[in-house]
């Protein structure tokens, strides 16, 4: 008998052991190149990460070290420009007086051991740690004697280290009528 054309027989194709794929068998584990592979693929990307760590804590440390000196610098750099952009009216042992460009009267004192900006309103913290603050006005050595300029001293101890410090700064003022 012969099958129609619209009629379809079913063909089961199924292998025999000669021609099976070594590919096809299931692996239950892990080859000893493999996990040397791996290990060395994790010990390269271990070691970049272990010296930007190390790196990182030694900038840590070295800031830690530094941060009384340049908080210092940024102290002194904030007063020269306060004195920049205002009008010194009185320079005395241990303070300065001002009027800021907004017109409020201002001072720069000691009070404890921070020094503090105060307008008669608010109170600033410029700087801790500040065991004297002086100040003396320098002036010109010929007649009239016209203020040229403000010696500045800082003097105090940094908390974490003890380390004494003395900082001094001349400023110069602009020309002030």
């Amino acid at each position: 008998m012969t099958p129609c054309n619209d009629q379809r027989v079913p063909v089961v194709l199924r292998r025999t052991s000669g021609d099976a794929s070594p590919r096809q068998n299931l692996r239950r584990g892990i080859s000893l190149i493999e996990v040397i592979a791996c290990t060395a693929i994790v010990t390269v990307m271990v070691v970049p990460i272990a010296s930007v760590i190390r790196a990182s804590g030694q900038s840590i440390a070295r800031s830690k070290t530094l941060s009384t000196d340049g908080t210092l610098r940024s102290g002194i750099r904030w007063i020269r420009d306060m004195i920049h952009d205002g009008q010194v009216v009185d320079v005395g042992s241990r303070n300065i007086t001002l009027i800021q460009a907004s017109g409020d009267k201002a001072e720069f004192v000691v009070s404890g051991n921070t020094l503090i900006l105060t307008d008669g309103r608010t109170k600033t913290v410029l700087l801790e740690n500040v065991e004297s603050f002086e100040t003396s006005l320098l002036k010109q050595s010929e007649s009239p004697g016209r203020a040229t300029g403000i010696s500045i001293r800082l003097q105090g101890k940094s908390p974490s280290t003890g380390k004494a410090f003395d900082y001094r700064s001349m400023i110069s003022l602009p020309n002030q009528a």
